[in-house]
């Protein structure tokens, strides 16, 4: 059986929801706007990657031209819409590269990173939307770049099932530490903001523990009931019904 780590987000919060394949409701899925502003940050971190440089504004809306106009075309907007669109994306693509994490410190090596690892009865796979080294300085540390209309906390970040199942996906099992960073790019907001979460080789070996009770939950179907989370709650009369 392979899970995902959205079934690993959704089982903990209700297994209804990770059985009915309904992870929308606690990970919301990206806009068109947002998808073309991923692809476009994705593109201009793998030209980096290719070209040993790093990205700049100027970098991201040159790719960013190449995916939305066919793509607005395609949607059939307006001008005028699709120009408003693009001006934003622009602010956006200004402000994320005001983060450390666009500079020579930190170097692409890979985007669209697919992985995979065995959790007992069920293989985990997951993927990163950018990976990086960490020159800094500091310890070794494996850094995750993903792009996401969650609003996340410093405190919701670090203890997110996702972003901790991806982190652990992702450990290369030496005594490094792995960096995440959540990077928001909802359409509704002027500016980009990023979350940083840091898991080290102690926290990883939790993880694992909590990675394979959940699985073995999922594997065989345990439909837990949570008093406080379950109390007042529709979910399995609306989908089960």
């Amino acid at each position: 059986m392979r899970i995902g780590i959205d079934d690993i987000a959704s089982y903990i919060f209700c297994p209804v929801l990770q059985e009915k394949k309904r992870h929308d409701i606690i990970m919301p899925r990206l806009t068109f706007t947002e998808r073309c502003v991923r692809s476009a940050l994705i593109e201009g971190e793998r030209n980096a990657c290719l070209k040993d440089s790093v990205v700049t504004p100027r970098k991201l809306l040159r790719a960013w031209e190449g995916i939305w106009w066919p793509a607005a075309t395609e949607k059939k907007l307006s001008m005028e819409e699709a120009n408003e669109v693009s001006l934003h994306a622009s602010c956006q693509f200004s402000d994320y590269c005001k983060y450390d994490m666009s500079d020579w410190t930190f170097p692409t090596v890979g985007v669209d990173i697919e992985t995979e690892v065995n959790l007992g009865p069920v293989t985990l796979y997951t993927s990163a939307d950018v990976v990086k080294a960490d020159l800094s300085g500091n310890k070794p540390s494996t850094v995750l770049v993903s792009f996401t209309s969650r609003k996340l906390s410093l405190r919701q970040a670090a203890t997110d099932p996702a972003i901790k199942a991806m982190a652990y996906a992702f450990h290369s099992g030496r005594e490094e530490n792995v960096v995440h960073i959540s990077v928001d790019i909802d359409e509704r907001s002027d500016k980009i903001k990023a979350v940083v979460s840091v898991f080290r080789p102690d926290d990883i070996k939790r993880i694992r523990i909590m990675l394979e009770q959940v699985a073995r939950g999922i594997y065989s179907r345990n439909y837990y009931q949570n008093p406080w989370l379950c109390k007042e709650c529709r979910v399995c009369q609306d989908f089960t019904s």
